[in-house]
């Protein structure tokens, strides 16, 4: 049962931003409730990967290829894998 909710946490979490990318190649309405859950659920996590981004690599900021998605579900699968590996 543990198992299973931390496995869906992780999922959904790496799903909406998977989602996020995908919004922000169609552009809709960004006041949409729906769009914004996303925003608000996925920034938290894109943004300090972005701030460590733009530190190390000076250009990041203004590259049209956002890598903070990849990263973050690299890191969310990572940490998954640790609490998984804890917890059993």
């Amino acid at each position: 049962m543990i198992y299973r909710t931390i496995n869906l946490i992780f999922d959904v979490i790496s799903l909406l931003i998977m989602i996020r990318v995908i919004l922000s190649w169609i552009r809709l309405y960004p006041s949409h409730p729906s769009i914004r859950f996303v925003y608000e659920v996925t920034e938290p996590i894109l943004e300090p990967i972005r701030q460590v981004l733009s530190r190390l690599i000076p250009s990041y900021r203004t590259s049209p290829i956002d890598f903070s998605p990849v990263i973050a579900i690299f890191l969310l699968r990572l940490i998954r894998n640790i609490i998984i590996d804890i917890v059993f």
